[in-house]
Order: structure tokens, then sequence, then C-alpha cells
């Protein structure tokens, strides 16, 4: 097959993108759309070109030279040496501009990406809100860094699963880089790229596809990011299509022509292409194609456990997306029958979330659904159950009854349960779970276009109410 040229392959991807609209008729088309709704705000491309400093007081080519060697010893030394040096940079710029002064500021911001990368979410909160206090009571702030400023505020509210606050910050960061000039790439692909993330964990899959479609659009049309930096909202709309969509080879010729240009690009990491490998193993397994799921699965685990190995102080994210790979990896194990090698990989995740999280922790809590279970399927039943009844409890407790994964583990459970022959128990799981549907229904805009995912849960719940009421009519 001849190699595309630059330019052609950014035509496809862009095409790719753009043109699920067509593709898929429940997506809005954004030029036609009433302009004033938040999911059609077009990402201009206008005012996208060369940074330029502020016209007074702050210039961020010299802030940046500052503060370069701060961001050096965070790559290589970690986050406690990067901390010291923070908090030490932060006394010289009191002193040389100002508690007031937009370096002060920029600082504190600086101070929360570390918290934010570390999933120290109530720190990173903290901080950016002093740094968008002093950012907004200042005139020489760019307008880019109070949108960069919002949207990991919005990011760490989305980690604590505070949706509203999120929804409400990324969309200020939207809003601005929507009315100033921006000539940072990077603010304005954040800015959608972080509201198509909170969108997506409301289940408001419309407006999630049509801002990753703008972050994705700005990033491969921009000179100023990398191909690992586009790569990263290749792989959230490609995840986005593949599960709401049901457009898995769309996902896959997206991912495949984006790892072209990754694999030719001098700024080739691991971690870019880590991502992009486990969105398509996931297209194929949508698709059937278990083996050819397993295969990049298992290249994808290979490749993150060498990064993994290679950094000498990974971050949170690293690991946390380590443990994604085995949990992904175990979950197409299990769907080709081969529960022992599932098991293995759900035992290795398990301990390498360990070494970052707590046991009460969400993320560990939720993981161990998938663990659960699969101790049931290798004949561990009385052990897989006492886990999925106390971890649901414990997961119950963090999230609202609306919750997709909460409706869907009640649903585990009443299958559980009916398979047991404890009809009533099931009959009120359940219910459980049709209540946390019919409260989503009830809470959904007009316009919303229920994912097909969603779809089949519901059915399964409702028949699972069906099966147990007769069971019980029939004891009767």
């Amino acid at each position: 097959m001849k190699q595309l040229s630059t330019k052609a392959s950014l035509l496809l991807m862009i095409a790719l993108a753009t043109d699920l609209a067509v593709m898929a008729p429940a997506i809005a088309d954004v030029g036609t759309a009433d302009a004033a709704h938040p999911g059609n705000l077009v990402c201009d491309r206008a005012p996208l070109s060369s940074e330029n400093p502020a016209p007074t007081g702050y210039d961020n080519q010299d802030y940046e030279k500052v503060m370069k060697p701060i961001f050096t010893a965070y790559a290589a030394q970690g986050e406690a040496v990067a901390d010291a040096m923070l908090t030490k940079q932060l006394a010289q710029w009191a002193e040389l501009k100002g508690a007031q002064s937009v370096e002060y500021g920029r600082t504190l911001y600086e101070m929360g990406r570390v918290d934010l990368l570390h999933d120290r979410d109530k720190e990173a909160i903290a901080h950016f809100s002093d740094a968008l206090a002093i950012y907004k009571a200042n005139p020489d702030t760019p307008a880019w860094l109070i949108a960069l400023a919002y949207g990991d505020r919005s990011s760490s509210y989305h980690g604590l699963y505070q949706l509203a606050s999120a929804e409400k910050d990324a969309l200020a960061g939207v809003d601005i880089v929507q009315r100033y000039p921006v000539h940072v790439d990077r603010a304005v692909i954040n800015a959608h790229g972080y509201l198509a993330a909170v969108y997506q964990a409301m289940h408001r899959k419309t407006e999630a596809i049509v801002h990753y479609r703008k972050a994705l659009s700005c990033a491969l049309l921009s000179d100023q990011v990398s191909p690992v930096f586009a790569a990263k909202h290749v792989s959230s709309i490609a995840d986005m299509i593949t599960h709401e969509s049901n457009l898995s080879l769309t996902s896959i010729a997206l991912i495949d022509e984006t790892l072209m240009r990754l694999r030719a690009s001098k700024e080739r990491t691991p971690r870019a292409e880590i991502s992009l490998l486990a969105s398509k193993a996931t297209a194929l397994s949508k698709l059937g194609k278990d083996e050819e799921a397993l295969a990049t699965s298992l290249r994808a685990i290979q490749m993150s456990d060498e990064w993994l190995s290679l950094l000498k102080t990974p971050e949170a994210s690293d690991i946390i997306d380590n443990a994604i790979q085995r949990h992904n990896l175990a979950h197409t194990y299990s769907q080709l029958g081969r529960h022992i090698e599932a098991h293995e990989q759900l035992v290795k995740m398990a301990n390498t979330l360990g070494t970052i999280l707590p046991d009460h922790d969400r993320v560990r809590i939720f993981m161990d659904r998938r663990r659960a279970l699969n101790l049931i399927a290798i004949g561990k039943v009385e052990e897989g159950e006492a886990m999925l009844v106390e971890r649901y409890r414990q997961f119950a407790a963090t999230v609202p009854p609306t919750e997709l994964r909460l409706i869907a583990w009640q649903s585990d459970l009443g299958n559980r349960a009916l398979d047991a022959g404890r009809t009533q128990e099931a009959l009120e799981y359940f219910q459980l779970a049709a209540q946390g549907i019919e409260a989503r229904i009830a809470e959904r805009r007009i316009d919303t276009v229920v994912s097909e995912r969603e779809w089949e849960g519901q059915r399964e719940v409702y028949l699972g109410i069906v099966k147990a009421s007769a069971k019980l009519a029939n004891a009767s």
C-alpha cells in the first residue's frame, strides 16, 4: 500500500473525525445547529498562530526559561524534588514580581498540575483556584492561561466525580478560547477535550463527540503540537465512537493512520502508542475479532511494562494506565473462555493499583468487579460472590444511583442470585437497577441519544425483573 503524504494523512484523519455526522445520524451537524448551544461551539482556526506574550507585564518565554530546570527535574527526579523546587520558586516570584503577579499565579497552577498528575484532586483544586483568582484580577494574564487553569480544575472535579462543577469549569474554558484570540493551540485543544470528557462521563454522547471532534481537528491542523499530543485525542474519540456509535471500523482506520504518523515522528513515545493500541483492541473486540484484539492487547501491555521499567518515578497516571491495560486484556481472555489467564492479569492489575491507591479508592473498588466475576468463572464461587457483594456496597456509597456502572453491577448481582435460586434477592437487585434507569430517564435531556450499550443494559435489567417475577409467581 502506498504511504500517504503528511497532508493526505491529515485530510484523511480530519475526514474520519468530521464525517461522523454523516455516518452516525445521532451526531448533530454543528454547522447548522443553534450556535448558542454549548455543544455547537466552533473551533475557530483563524486566531491560532504563534504564541505572543501579553501586551504588558507577562512574557511566557521568559517565564518558561526560568521554570525549565524545574520541569526537567520533575521528569528526571520525580514529584518530591519538583514540589520543593516549585515552593522555592514561588517565594522567589513573590519577591521579584509580587504575590499577585501572573508569574506567581502560573507557579501555583504548575503546583496544581503536579497534584493532578498524582491524583491529589482536592489539593489540585485549591492550587488552580488560587491561580485563577490571581489571573482574573490581573489584566496582564493571557487568555490561554485562564483557559488552561479552568480546564485542569475541571479535570480535578471530574476525578472527584463532582460532574456539575467539572462541566461548569470546562464550559468556562471553552467560552474563553471562543471569545478571545488564543495563540496557544494546546489551550484550545484542552478546552474542548476536557468538556468532551465531562460529557462522556455524563453519558451525553452527542455533545462529547462534538467536542472530541473539535479538539481533534485543532490538534491535527496545529503546527504547535506534536503527533504525541494529537494521538491522545485520537485515542479519546476512537474510544467514544467505538462504544457509543458502534463505528469500530472508523475507529480502527483513524487509529492506524495516527499510529503511522506517530511512528514516523521524531517525538514518538511509548505512552501515546500504548493508548492507541488499547483503543484499537477495544474496537477489534467490538467487531468480534477477539484473537486480533488479544494480540493487540498483549502488545500494549508489553509496551506498558517496558515503559514503566524505564521510569525512575512513574506518575500515577502511568501506573493506572498499566492496570487498565491488564483489565482490558483480562476481558479479552474472558471473551475467549481463557479464564485462568484472565485471572492472572487481574491479580497483577490489583497488585499494580495497590502500589498507589488505597483499598477504598473508587478505581480499585470498580476494578474488583471484573476480578470477582472472574473468580466465579474459575470455580471460586464463594470467594467471588463475597467480593462482588462487598465491593458493590462500597462502590454504591461513592456514586449516584444513576451511574451506569452501578446499574450494571446490580444487574450482575441479580443474575448471580437468580442462577443460585435466590429469586427474591435477584428481584430486589433488578428493581434497584430499574430505579437507577428511571432516574436517568427523568434527568435526561429530551434530545439525548441513548447508546447501544446502555440499551442492552436496560434490556437485561427488565428481562431479569420478568424472569424473577415469573419464578416467584410460579412458586406461590
